[in-house]
């Protein structure tokens, strides 16, 4: 049926992108996007239905991920708007943008500030002791990288069969960070799983690991650094020391990012 359809981010479709977009939304830790993209898959022809599966990666981000807003208004003003898709009384993306946005758009200014503190719990080497979010932080982390590409971009679709993780820059073992930094978006990056699992073999301290042959040839633009439309990304070895003041850095410029990229705008909804 639909909604299993939906989960299937192997599914594909007519228009490429829109598998993309399911992918995304799929890592996103909550399924509150079937609600509109169910009944819009029947009722909307193929364009409109993927710039809603943009319009919906946005929302939810903003609203639910980042900035943790009550999901109980999210899912009743998706609600309403699906009835209105099921009754043929709107038709196009624009037209749920017009009646979303001012529900729950979140500004600029308050998810940059929200992306700025955000954590996520990877904890590799504890699994059992926090509940982990590792299919989100790597989904966050494809999302980065791919922007800061632009083009040659990763698939996320393969992100079960792939030799990618996720490298904590201090390891998570570090006994001078506090979990509230330790677990920070600031601290993450892509890596080979390969370079990682060799990382970890050999114990490595930060310090060991910026000069190390897997973070200076690393082809991964989370951890050796890039910019797209004046932002930059510093590279993880830049910095001396890996500690909470650039942790808190890193993210800042991670947060930047963010703006541009789970921005509505250019979407052509406004």
């Amino acid at each position: 049926d639909k909604y299993k359809k939906f989960s299937n981010i192997h599914q594909t479709y007519a228009v490429q992108e829109v598998q993309t977009y399911i992918s995304y939304l799929n890592h996103l830790d909550n399924e509150f996007f079937k609600i509109l993209a169910i009944p819009a898959s029947i009722k909307f022809v193929d364009s409109e239905f993927l710039k809603l599966l943009k319009l919906c990666e946005v929302f939810v981000f903003r609203y639910l991920i980042i900035t943790k807003k009550d999901e109980r208004i999210i899912e009743n003003n998706f609600f309403n708007v699906a009835i209105k898709i099921n009754n043929d009384k709107i038709t196009t993306a624009n037209e749920v943008y017009n009646l979303l946005y001012k529900e729950l758009f979140i500004d600029d200014e308050e998810f940059e500030n929200a992306f700025s503190y955000v954590k996520f719990i990877y904890a590799k080497r504890t699994p059992h002791k926090y509940h982990n979010k590792t299919k989100l932080v790597k989904y966050i982390l494809y999302r980065i990288e791919n922007y800061l590409r632009g083009d040659l971009q990763l698939s996320l679709i393969a992100t079960g069969t792939n030799d990618i993780s996720i490298e904590h820059i201090e390891n998570e073992s570090s006994t001078s960070l506090s979990d509230e930094h330790k677990y920070r978006l600031g601290n993450y990056a892509l890596m080979k799983e390969s370079d990682n699992n060799a990382i970890g073999q050999n114990a490595s301290t930060f310090t060991d690991k910026r000069n190390s042959i897997y973070y200076q040839n690393s082809q991964y633009l989370t951890l050796i650094g890039g910019n797209r439309n004046g932002k930059t990304l510093p590279s993880a070895s830049s910095y001396i020391l890996m500690d909470e003041a650039n942790i808190k850095n890193r993210q800042r410029q991670l947060a930047k990012i963010a703006v541009d990229l789970w921005s509505l705008d250019g979407r052509q909804f406004v």
